[in-house]
């Protein structure tokens, strides 16, 4: 977790559509982006992009987790080189 990442406080429209799940920790990626650790009927993650009036939720399943971290290292690489 780097330094620009800060706790982030729930709102009600979070609790509403992540109803039924236990939020264990959620963190503000930028003004955004946040991400959920959740556990319920199956553990997960949701990453929540909102824009002025609009709102999504993404689930990301443990599976494919490690998939979202080598593409996103990937990128992060090919970045860094400045695109090449």
């Amino acid at each position: 977790m780097n330094s620009d990442t800060s706790f982030y406080k729930i709102t009600l429209v979070d609790r509403i559509f992540l109803f039924r799940k236990k939020i264990l920790n959620s963190f503000k990626i930028n003004s955004n982006a946040v991400i959920f650790i959740c556990t319920g009927h199956e553990d997960c993650i949701y990453l929540k992009f909102s824009y002025a009036s609009n709102v999504q939720y993404h689930k990301i399943q443990n599976d494919d987790l490690e998939a979202y971290i080598e593409y996103l290292e990937f990128a992060k690489d090919v970045l860094r080189k400045g695109g090449r």
